[in-house]
């Protein structure tokens, strides 16, 4: 579906599948410093324990600026972000929350109403940008990632 976002470009948003995979393994590997693999997704989306959405500028859909891997359980009424990544080029403009507010809206449209999600306690942006959509920080998981180890902040949104 194509929508101008909150960044003032003519957006795509999109399932990604694994056609996408090269795209999703470049964005994970700028951003994360222990991104996940090819074979972790494959098998999370052959499993349908994961759906991947994807942003890019109307027309070029096979440049994904920025994706999300999330999880929607509608029986238990919730959203689980697990991945999310803008590429460096086009960060601070707008598409992390463009892309997260189209996915709360799919998941509102399937009935579910909460959304949570851990973060870095160091990713400043992150935390800036999940609570400018309205997550609170719920709890913190005491060494939660490594390379580097860091604490994870719990985030959660109701709506």
């Amino acid at each position: 579906m194509a929508e101008t976002g909150n960044s003032g470009q003519d957006l795509e948003f999109r399932i990604l599948g694994e056609a996408d995979l090269d795209s999703v393994l470049e964005l994970e590997r700028e951003s994360f410093s222990t991104p996940w693999t090819r074979e972790q997704y494959a098998l999370l989306l052959k499993a349908g324990a994961c759906k991947l959405f994807g942003v890019s500028l109307t027309g070029q859909s096979g440049q994904v600026l920025a994706y999300a891997a999330v999880s929607m359980a509608k029986a238990a009424g919730e959203l689980e972000i697990y991945n999310i990544a803008v590429r460096s080029d086009k960060r601070r403009r707008g598409l992390g929350k463009d892309l997260l507010s189209a996915i709360m809206a799919a998941a509102e449209s399937l009935d579910i109403r909460r959304a949570v999600l851990e973060v870095r306690e160091g990713n400043v942006a992150a935390v800036a940008l999940y609570e400018s959509l309205g997550f609170t920080q719920q709890g913190k998981r005491r060494d939660y990632y490594t390379d580097p180890r860091e604490d994870a902040l719990v985030y959660i949104k109701e709506w």
